[in-house]
């Protein structure tokens, strides 16, 4: 046998085994370029800046809100709501929002249930303020997933805050 007919034969023989009646109806399969890291919720808020105005915000519209009862009235505790007391109310806000969102700065206030122990705070006292900060939120133009993910964080201090469901 010549050289000429085996080449032809093997060339043949090659393409056979490639052929694929179903090319080109198939999809192709793209790769997937892997996913960056999620920022933590801290600089999604826009830092410190963005929760302390974020803060700022909610506090003030949750001062003004009776079913929030911020005074504590009816109950064996007040609250003095004087500019002092205020502004260390925001900053003790700032500080654990700031922690626990996963910023660089630590809770040094008071254990959550030690500092509300005995202001008989209800489930719906909590649920007002809640809803400021959704209004809050919404007014600041905060996007849905930093606000479901700041809610965790709110709904975590829920049983060390609430006295009365």
């Amino acid at each position: 046998m010549t050289r000429m007919p085996l080449l032809l034969l093997m060339s043949l023989l090659i393409a056979g085994c490639w052929y694929d009646p179903e090319a080109g109806t198939r999809p192709i399969a793209t790769v997937k370029e892997p996913e960056k890291p999620e920022k933590p919720l801290y600089q999604r808020l826009g830092g410190e800046k963005g929760i302390a105005r974020i803060v700022d915000e909610w506090i003030s519209r949750s001062l003004d809100n009776p079913r929030v009862n911020f005074t504590r009235h009816g109950t064996d505790v007040n609250w003095n709501d004087s500019e002092p007391g205020v502004a260390r109310l925001k900053s003790a806000f700032v500080q654990f929002i700031s922690a626990a969102a996963g910023g660089p700065s630590k809770y040094e206030g008071p254990e959550m249930q030690r500092v509300h122990q005995g202001m008989k705070i209800t489930g719906g006292e909590f649920d007002a303020m809640k809803k400021d900060l959704k209004e809050t939120l919404k007014n600041l133009k905060v996007g849905e997933k930093e606000q479901n993910d700041l809610f965790k964080v709110i709904e975590s201090v829920r049983k060390d805050i609430v006295e009365v469901p």
